[in-house]
């Protein structure tokens, strides 16, 4: 199939498939959770810490009753697995076709019902990562595809393992322990449909640090608050200023180094009635980092910090759509990209997106380059296929690719996912 028939078959079925369920009911999600869940009355958990209402749409069900059994003593399980096959079909590097899996096994609970203890809830996520990496044939730097790791290969972690205190009859929160900053910070729902990693987390904020910012695929431990002022929510964190190992990427690495200093971020945002989401964030790095273009009288780098800003708006344009807009700026003399924008539209389980990452004018001089950014467009369609097994084909093309001296690239991606 060539990449022009593959386009044309992918929109097709995009207007089909918005023609069939143009008549769906309006109470449906427009970000499709896990089957069988909701979120915690409290407004204070982490994105991912979901208490399970019903089995009936997982693969594996109830276990014979085990889950629900747990579920009354305050425990959940949740294992989750997605595989993505990637396919370049123009452009980039080279041609090529390649499988990225990820498993996710999720414990949480409360302590009110397991021990008495009220008023604390905690969090185990496993992660196990296999395959490869389409970012070294397809030459993007935002990266296709939000389960790639950078190192590849197959790697098995504890990714978050954090526990929660509550506060002030649940109106804040405490949070220390291994945790994933975009499971809070940085975040619009509306975006997560797409696969591309800077709907995530943009990439003006994912490039810094020694090793990254504590994200996908290696945390950091930190402490977190989060309360509700009524009109306003503020969440603060103190991160560890290095992810993980940097020499040494495979496993579970804790480190209290002074030297690596820490990742401050705030967050503030106003949501109205559940149809709007206005945010703005800044985050600051406590250690400092070598300058991209300046030097001094010995050649060596000079120092200089890390910092930035985002700001997050999404809006219900209509009662099955909901579009957003992300913005985000860093410090130019120690990072490569000074910007990174996104805009979207999710509409039922239909999403659209651009992102563009653009370069700042220190790495542009060291670099002697005169590309500004990359910019990749972005369609996806998700469709549950059985109970428990989603089915999404992505569409993405990529301009100026990495800023290399290849063409745009034209990738396609179909992800499996299984909710055991």
């Amino acid at each position: 199939m060539t990449p022009v028939v593959f386009l044309r078959a992918l929109f097709i079925l995009f207007a089909v498939l918005n023609f069939v369920r143009a008549n769906a009911s309006p109470d449906e999600p427009l970000r499709r959770e896990v089957p069988g869940t909701v979120r915690s009355n409290s407004p204070f958990l982490p994105h991912e810490f979901m208490f399970l209402a019903d089995f009936k749409d997982l693969m594996t069900r109830h276990w014979n009753g085990v889950r629900s059994y747990l579920a009354e003593r305050g425990m959940q399980f949740l294992p989750v697995y997605k595989l993505d096959y990637v396919s370049n079909f123009s452009g980039g590097k080279q041609y090529n076709n390649v499988g990225v899996g990820n498993f996710d096994l999720k414990i949480s609970g409360t302590t009110d019902k397991l021990i008495g203890l009220d008023g604390f809830t905690f969090l185990f996520y496993g992660l196990l990562n296999h395959g490869n990496k389409p970012t070294e044939f397809i030459g993007d730097n935002q990266t296709t595809t939000n389960i790639e790791t950078p190192d590849g290969g197959f790697n098995a972690k504890i990714y978050e393992l954090w526990v929660q205190r509550a506060f002030g009859n649940d109106k804040g929160s405490f949070l220390f322990g291994l945790h994933d900053l975009n499971s809070e910070f940085y975040s619009t729902e509306s975006s997560a449909p797409l696969l591309n990693a800077s709907f995530g987390v943009g990439r003006e904020l994912s490039q810094t640090g020694q090793y990254g910012p504590s994200i996908f695929p290696v945390t950091s431990t930190c402490f977190r608050l989060r309360y509700d002022f009524e009109i306003l929510e503020m969440l603060v964190g103190a991160f560890d200023g290095v992810s993980g190992d940097p020499q040494n990427p495979k496993g579970t690495h804790i480190r209290f180094d002074s030297q690596d200093g820490l990742l401050w971020i705030l967050e503030v945002a106003n949501k109205v009635d559940g149809q709007s989401k206005i945010g703005i964030g800044t985050w600051r790095y406590t250690r400092d980092f070598d300058h991209l273009s300046e030097v001094d009288g010995s050649g060596n780098p000079l120092k200089h910090n890390s910092h930035g800003a985002y700001l997050l708006v999404e809006k219900r344009v209509q009662e099955n759509a909901v579009a957003f807009l992300r913005y985000g700026e860093a410090s130019t003399a120690t990072n490569r990209f000074k910007s990174n924008l996104a805009i979207g539209l999710t509409y039922l389980n239909i999403s659209f997106g651009m992102t563009q990452a653009t370069l700042g004018n220190e790495y542009k001089i060291a670099n002697s380059t005169s590309v500004d950014n990359e910019t990749t467009w972005e369609a996806n369609y998700e469709h549950s296929w059985a109970p428990g097994l989603i089915i999404k084909p992505d569409l993405q093309h990529i301009q100026n690719p990495d800023n290399l001296n290849v063409d745009n690239v034209l990738v396609g991606t179909l992800r499996l996912q299984a909710e055991l």
